[in-house]
C-alpha cells in the first residue's frame, strides 16, 4: 500500500523519495522505481530532518517510531510542517506523533473517513450533474422543436414587413413637402404598427403549446392560412 501511495505522490509532483525498509535490498528495489534514495531503517529518524511526509507500512508487530523521537528532530527542522501517514495494521507509529507541534498524523480511520467524505461529495456533483444535464437537455428539446416554427415566424415576418414598407412609399409619394421629422415619424409609427399586428401570433406559435405539444401543425397551418403566406405556392 505504501508504494501505490509513493506512486501516486510522485505521479502528482513529489520532488524526491526515500524508502527505508527493514530489508535494504528490498529499499534499494523499491527506490530505484522513484529514483529515490534507500536507507536502511536505522537512518529512519535522521532522515526525519529533510523530509516532509511519511507513509508507513510495514509488517511490524511494534511501534517503529516513538513521540520523543519525532521531537528530537523537530529543531533541527525548524518546525517545518511533517506529516504522518500510518497505513499499517497493527499501527507503526506512537498515535501521540499528534502532540508535537506542527506534526500531523494520519491513520487508516482518517483515510477511511475522507474517502467516505470524497464519496458523498461525488454523489452530491453527480446528482448536480444529473439535474443539469435534464435541464439542459428540455431546453434543446423545445428549441429543437421551435425549428418547426421558424419558417412560419421568418415569413410572416417578411410578409408584414412587405406591406408596410409598401404603404408606407405609397402615403409618402402622395404627401409632398414633409420635413425629415415628420417623414421619420411616420416610418416609426409604421414599424410600431407592424409590430404589433405581429405581436400576438408570434406569441402563440412560440408558445409551449406550438413547439412539440399535441396540434402544433394545425397551429402553424392556421397561422399560414390568416395571413396567406402560403397564397400563390404550388
Amino acid at each position: 500500500m505504501a508504494e501505490l501511495a509513493a506512486e501516486h505522490l510522485v505521479g502528482h509532483g513529489v520532488g524526491s523519495v526515500v524508502v527505508a525498509n527493514r530489508t535494504f535490498e528490498r529499499a534499494v528495489d523499491l527506490a530505484k522505481k522513484f529514483d529515490g534514495q534507500a536507507v536502511s531503517m536505522e537512518e529512519l529518524v535522521h532522515q526525519l530532518e529533510r523530509v516532509d511526509i511519511i507513509i508507513s507500512s510495514t509488517g511490524a508487530t511494534d511501534l517503529i517510531l516513538h513521540k520523543d523521537e519525532v521531537k528530537s528532530v523537530m529543531p533541527s527542522r525548524m518546525n517545518r510542517p511533517l506529516f504522518f501517514i500510518d497505513i499499517a495494521v497493527p499501527r507503526d507509529l506512537d498515535p501521540r506523533l499528534i502532540e508535537i507541534e506542527n506534526v500531523y498524523l494520519y491513520d487508516i480511520d482518517d483515510l477511511s473517513n475522507v474517502v467516505e467524505i470524497n464519496k458523498s461529495e461525488r454523489n452530491r456533483e453527480a446528482v448536480k450533474a444529473a439535474r443539469i444535464v435534464d435541464e439542459e437537455t428540455l431546453k434543446f428539446q423545445r428549441w429543437y422543436q421551435g425549428l418547426s416554427v421558424t419558417p412560419t415566424i421568418r415569413e410572416l415576418r417578411e410578409k408584414i414587413d412587405i406591406i408596410t414598407t409598401g404603404e408606407l412609399d405609397k402615403t409618402l409619394s402622395r404627401m409632398n413637402g414633409l420635413s425629415d421629422r415628420d417623414r421619420k415619424a411616420l416610418e416609426k409609427m409604421v414599424r410600431a404598427i407592424g409590430s404589433k399586428i405581429l405581436h400576438d401570433p408570434l406569441v402563440y406559435l412560440k408558445s409551449e403549446s406550438c413547439t412539440g405539444r399535441d396540434n402544433s401543425d394545425l397551429r402553424i397551418t392556421i397561422i399560414r392560412s390568416l395571413f396567406g403566406l402560403d397564397n400563390g405556392r404550388k
